[in-house]
């Protein structure tokens, strides 16, 4: 009997032992790449007080305890509620949470969440998706198109030339560079076009930052024809763009921001367009996705510039939402930087003069962020106490 049972009990402790390396081999890889992560557990985990992992401490840490006490009692109900959400998948005030196992694809949306409401955005409309490029994609050829007649831009005072700053700053592309609108003369059903579309926004875009001082460096790729050569579906565009995002960053090690600018989908014109002043403009929507772990530090910089752009021009803004990797790409590039960002500029109903003026404002507000940006990084304390 006893010798049974040491068996037993060394049969137990190797098991123990395999596990133990298991997990922490996994564990290390976990490290590189992304196979744990939840985005679930992240959003439950995002209700958390700050006070609980210092209050869980101070049970094995008396000190600390008493430190927590004197800072006050987490909110139990905040507690509560993501142990809740944890175990049963709803979440208090999301509908979808509760009826996505009754109702036949709605939880095909569950990641898509509005983390900062705009006027008149609904959840609604953060499902609506534009068409892929029709034919190109499966075909490989590119579909014969009448003259096309291209917007110019606002009018303004022509400017002395602007010599563009040596060091760059921000990095801003386009994934669907063939997005355009439909007004544009010789457009497809799929609202796409070669030439007349978003990558001119990116341009302008580029321009105006260097105008104001911030290095900006535009690439004019074009993504969509890129897959048509390589004979790879639209869904791989994001991981085509990425491949001239990581080019840029290896050239230019002074890259801290990356913009990849769209046009929404077929949203109302009462929805993506706004007067103010007297001058109308598409307004803009700042897209996260959640599939990169370390998106809070995204989420954190398009808060920061949606408040902006609201203070500058009220109404401009749709708001900030947040999508997974369940409805849609879920990464859209911004694992690579914290300064990663997707700015949606109106939708197929607007004019390219509305998004080269909504392209102006944004690039006005993001030069006022960056500047005060800098001076606070120049005022902040060195290592050895100066400054």
């Amino acid at each position: 009997m006893g010798t049974l049972l040491q068996r037993y009990f060394l049969l137990l402790s190797l098991g123990t032992a395999v596990l133990f390396v298991m997990i922490s081999l996994l564990i290390v890889q976990t490290s590189q790449r992304d196979l744990l992560y939840s985005s679930s557990i992240s959003r439950a985990a995002s209700n958390l007080p700050g006070t609980m992992l210092l209050d869980v401490m101070g049970m094995e840490i008396p000190a600390l305890h008493k430190t927590v006490q004197a800072q006050g009692e987490p909110e139990k109900s905040t507690v509560s509620s993501f142990f809740f959400q944890l175990a049963t998948g709803i979440y208090p005030g999301d509908l979808r949470s509760l009826l996505g196992r009754e109702i036949p694809g709605i939880l095909t949306y569950e990641d898509a969440r509005i983390i900062v409401p705009g006027q008149g955005l609904e959840l609604k409309d953060l499902f609506v998706e534009s068409a892929a490029p029709h034919g190109e994609i499966d075909t490989g050829k590119q579909e014969v198109l009448p003259p096309v007649t291209k917007p110019g831009p606002p009018n303004e005072d022509k400017k002395p030339h602007v010599t563009p700053p040596a060091i760059k700053n921000v990095f801003v592309y386009t994934t669907h560079n063939r997005e355009s609108w439909s007004n544009v003369e010789g457009i497809t059903k799929d609202v796409q076009h070669p030439k007349t579309n978003i990558s001119l926004v990116s341009e302008r875009l580029g321009t105006k930052l260097n105008e104001k001082g911030i290095g900006s460096l535009v690439n004019q790729s074009d993504i969509i024809q890129q897959l048509v050569d390589q004979n790879k579906l639209y869904p791989l565009a994001y991981a085509e763009s990425f491949k001239s995002v990581k080019e840029a960053a290896k050239s230019n090690p002074s890259l801290q921001y990356y913009f990849d600018i769209h046009r929404d989908a077929d949203i109302p014109r009462k929805k993506t367009a706004v007067t103010i002043n007297g001058k109308t403009y598409a307004r803009i929507m700042f897209v996260i996705g959640t599939g990169n772990r370390k998106y809070k530090e995204n989420e954190k910089l398009a808060v920061e510039l949606n408040k902006l752009v609201e203070e500058k021009y009220p109404g401009l803004s749709r708001g900030v939402i947040a999508r997974g990797i369940k409805d849609g790409d879920g990464e859209y590039n911004q694992s690579f930087s914290s300064g990663s960002l997707l700015l949606e500029f109106g939708g197929t109903n607007n004019t390219l003069q509305e998004v080269y003026s909504t392209a102006d404002a944004f690039a006005e507000v993001f030069a006022d962020y960056y500047m005060q940006a800098e001076k606070v990084s120049k005022e902040q304390p060195s290592a050895n106490g100066t400054r």
